[in-house]
């Protein structure tokens, strides 16, 4: 075999690629389309010509956007857009336009006077006034029309003076669109039938509705507390005399003993009668339906409450969620006075007297407790929610009082759950005070001041004599009255010297009122006598 020939057909080796990148490996070979290739080999001229839209684009919105020219001593106008009607008057009162002018620019002939140059479009009959020389005004023969857009045409070569000059303008409005929206909703239960129970909605409108609109627009369904649909109820409604409310009513509801909830819809379309675009939002309002046992207690409170002669007496207020009959809630509703110690701890460990809570009251303590008697108040009604009791406790003890279950409401609800909550006796309010509003003590006899007091264990009353050479200042700086004085920019001890007398009171009932009368002799010897400022510490 020849070896040149053989070394002369064998292939060459490969002479190896280099190493792709990473961005080589992650994404590949990209080949750029011919396009590409194209605006990279013209890329100056290219971009030459993007700079020269750019600028061409700025220039444009530049020009679109620049501020008007300044006319020298122009007036600016302004619109006032007509408010709703007001339909709550006897007569109705329909609100005006106003253009407004920065300036005064109306001729002096036609001020008070209808002017020239001037006109609505779309139309509308009403009479245009000068109001002022800086105000037209627009009177509508009848009300404005519901959501209408206007606009207004001025000439000001006739409809202001010659000399004024208007800055570019344009006037245009919109007159007020009929709005829609809930007043109330509510379960109702008539007061002298328990068995008429019915859901009743309240709507209002910004305009007169049109009632058949109204009624094709209401949607009203019916579920129990699980959720379950039930028939839905026929619905009536009525309005007022000028139909701007409007209040829906379901028929009598036989109540699921679960409760549930009834829900009005109101769709879109609902329009004035007065005409207009209508409303085009839908309206949803639910209102809750009672269970069975849904009578709750919700409140229970300790109060104090003066008598006919202005003596605190200690009040239990029970209050209902529902009305219920006097006697009963009397009959259901009892209180204990708990112990002044806790058996189970130490003397050092406790307060006395002990604070109760619920958590630790059971029979057990109830039988170790004072049964308190309680005093209904006497009401004008059979039927009412909340209830009050008198009763009579020592102040700070613990007070355990619990309404029993099955009370029935005036429509037949039930307290479905005893209710039982322990209160503390508040303390009885204290009162310190002069009888009467001043006095001329006399040089001979009886020197008396009388101080009536509630709950105090002692008085301590303060007596400054004022100096016979301060007697101008108390006249001058004085800013009150001679029978209650106010030093504010000269304090007292400038102007007198002071006693004291300290008085102990009897410890009586401290629910009573107490009247000590004190001497004041004592201080009026050896010629001292003139103004004296009396206050009464505790």
């Amino acid at each position: 075999m020849d070896n040149t020939e053989s070394a002369a057909t064998a292939p060459l080796p490969e002479s190896p690629l280099p190493a792709p990148g990473l961005l080589q490996q992650i994404f590949g070979q990209w080949d750029p389309p011919p396009w590409c290739r194209w605006v990279y080999r013209r890329k100056w001229p290219v971009l030459g010509t993007l700079g020269v839209l750019a600028l061409i684009g700025y220039g444009i919105f530049w020009w679109v956007t620049r501020p008007p020219p300044v006319i020298p001593n122009a007036l600016e106008l302004s619109v006032s857009a007509p408010g709703l009607t007001d339909y709550d008057r006897d007569q109705i009162y329909v609100a005006p336009l106003r253009v407004n002018f920065s300036g005064s620019a109306a001729p002096l002939e036609r001020v008070g006077k209808e002017p020239a140059g001037i006109a609505l479009d779309p139309p509308l009959p009403g009479s245009w006034t000068w109001e002022d020389d800086h105000t037209l005004v627009f009177q509508p023969q009848t009300d404005w029309p519901v959501g209408q857009h206007y606009a207004i045409s001025l000439d000001p070569k006739l409809t202001v003076a010659e000399t004024i000059v208007l800055a570019p303008f344009e006037l245009e409005f919109d007159t007020a669109p009929f709005a829609v929206n809930w007043a109330s909703n509510e379960f109702y239960q008539d007061p002298q039938d328990p068995k008429l129970k019915k859901a009743v909605w309240s709507l209002n409108f910004s305009h007169p509705v049109d009632a058949a609109k109204l009624e094709s627009a209401l949607r009203v369904r019916m579920f129990d507390g699980a959720g379950r649909v039930l028939p839905s109820p026929s619905l009536s409604t009525q309005y007022n005399a000028r139909k701007l409310r409007a209040w829906v009513h379901s028929a009598p509801l036989d109540l699921p003993p679960n409760g549930g909830a009834i829900h009005l819809d109101v769709g879109k379309g609902i329009a004035s009668s007065l005409g207009g675009p209508g409303n085009d939002n839908e309206l949803s309002q639910q209102v809750d339906l009672p269970a069975l046992y849904s009578v709750t207690v919700d409140e229970l409170t300790p109060t104090l409450v003066d008598n006919a002669q202005h003596e605190p007496l200690q009040v239990i207020v029970v209050g209902f969620n529902m009305d219920l009959r006097d006697r009963e809630v009397t009959a259901a509703t009892r209180a204990w006075l708990l112990p002044e110690k806790n058996a189970k701890l130490k003397d050092d460990e406790q307060s006395i007297p002990y604070g109760w809570s619920e958590g630790e009251v059971d029979e057990a303590l109830l039988q170790q407790s004072t049964p308190l008697e309680l005093k209904a108040d006497p009401s004008e009604r059979e039927y009412l929610p909340i209830h009050s009791f008198k009763y009579q406790a020592p102040v700070g003890r613990s007070v355990y009082v619990r309404v029993d279950k099955g009370l029935k409401s005036f429509g037949g609800f039930i307290l479905g759950k005893p209710h039982a909550q322990v209160f503390q006796v508040p303390e009885y309010p204290r009162l310190l005070s002069f009888v009467g509003d001043g006095a001329l003590l006399s040089l001979r006899g009886e020197r008396r001041v009388t101080a009536v007091t509630r709950n105090m264990p002692a008085l301590r009353l303060e007596i400054g004599r004022v100096l016979p050479e301060q007697l101008h200042h108390m006249v001058q700086f004085n800013e009150g009255s001679y029978q209650q004085p106010s030093l504010w920019t000269i304090g007292e001890d400038s102007l007198v010297e002071r006693m004291e007398k300290r008085v102990t009171l009897p410890n009586a009932d401290p629910a009573k009122t107490h009247y000590e009368g004190i001497d004041l002799g004592e201080f009026f010897t050896g010629g001292r006598h003139g103004v004296f400022l009396l206050s009464l510490r505790t």
